[in-house]
């Protein structure tokens, strides 16, 4: 019987933990793979909700201090057969650089697994501009789709490495029940829109122009369509200076428009699968958010310029297209659907993924 292979996982914080949380309990129920995870200590509460789903997915990561995590890993690192990482050690520019660099001169294997539908180094530049010819520390790239656009971003000798998974996340916290204050607002619209923005990025992906643009446009719809209810969700319901005046300003305004905050409001410590199931469609960038959405069976559309992620889906083209599929989004069903059939039966997806992991280390 071939030897129990140990897999090392750092669960830097939420995206982390939302990224693979499920792949990893699924490659621990096949038990070819030993799973060895650690979790900054303190980062969520002992009996929060973070960690009760962790324990229902059998998953039990070791509490180390951030300077463990950051500085200290050397014993942990020694441990380990492979390492799995969401962002590339050779790309890793984050406070986490450290222990990238020691990855990297420990010549363990290491499995790369996306995150985001758009993601830097993978289909879109990094964080040096780079955007042609992205070279991979990672011996496996386990991807969502390989397109064209992949191909064009990543090194010949990264393309090599990869496998495509298709669509591996499912919402990990559980639905949040609706306060008082939101089922009243929500008795009130019988149509209800998701808008979501990332203008956390603005100057890189977003310009100001854009910003400024993308509010006068809702600020028109709200006005103009004053019976239909409007969820605003920045990215991960952080506030954040290059939009958090239009958001004030419109809600002094808008009865109809709440803004999913994490700190404030009605939605307060809502996530993003909370306002996708609050509303009826979904209107938002090019991001992870149209997978969400589809998966929970809500139409969407497209916001931005861009085709290459969702050539299916339909394209914000003026007010008339908004407020239409808004009030009768079941014309994008179709499109939608076309969506969930390329990247494939979630469950599915991760028996895919554990495979693939599985053979690249030996499991």
């Amino acid at each position: 019987m071939p030897q129990t292979r140990n897999l090392l996982v750092w669960l830097d914080g939420l995206p982390t933990i939302e990224t693979v949380a499920y792949l990893l309990s699924a490659l621990q129920a096949r038990k070819h793979v030993a799973v060895k995870l650690f979790l900054p200590a303190g980062k969520f509460l002992a009996d929060g909700p973070v960690m009760r789903k962790l324990s229902r997915l059998g998953l039990a990561p070791v509490p180390v201090s951030r300077l463990r995590s950051k500085f200290l890993f050397q014993r942990d690192l020694a441990a380990g057969d492979a390492v799995l990482v969401i962002t590339d050690p050779a790309l890793d520019r984050s406070s986490r650089a450290f222990r990238s660099s020691a990855i990297r001169r420990s010549g363990k294997p290491v499995i790369f697994v996306q995150h985001g539908a758009y993601q830097s180094g993978v289909n879109a530049p990094t964080g040096s501009g780079q955007s042609t010819g992205v070279e991979y520390e990672a011996g496996r790239l386990l991807l969502w789709q390989c397109t064209q656009l992949e191909e064009r971003f990543l090194s010949r000798n990264s393309l090599l490495k990869v496998r495509v998974t298709g669509f591996i996340k499912k919402p990990f916290l559980p639905f949040l029940p609706q306060s008082d204050e939101l089922r009243d607002w929500v008795a009130r619209y019988r149509s209800r829109v998701l808008f979501c923005q990332s203008f956390r990025w603005a100057g890189a992906r977003f310009g100001a122009d854009t910003v400024a643009e993308w509010y006068a446009m809702l600020d028109g719809f709200l006005t103009a369509n004053p019976d239909i209810g409007v969820v605003v969700r920045p990215h991960r319901g952080k506030v954040h200076r290059s939009h958090s005046g239009n958001d004030t300003e419109l809600l002094k305004r808008h009865p109809n428009l709440l803004v999913s905050m994490s700190n404030e409001g009605p939605l307060k410590d809502a996530a993003i699968h909370d306002c996708v199931q609050l509303c009826h469609s979904v209107v938002c960038p090019e991001s992870t958010v149209v997978l969400d959405s589809v998966y929970l069976d809500r139409p969407v559309m497209i916001m931005d310029e861009m085709s290459a992620l969702f050539p299916e889906l339909p394209r914000f083209d003026g007010p008339e297209t908004l407020a239409a599929f808004a009030r009768d989004p079941e014309f994008a069903r179709e499109a939608s659907q076309k969506v969930l059939d390329r990247f494939g039966r979630i469950d599915d997806n991760l028996s895919r993924a554990c495979d693939y992991i599985e053979e690249f280390i030996g499991g």
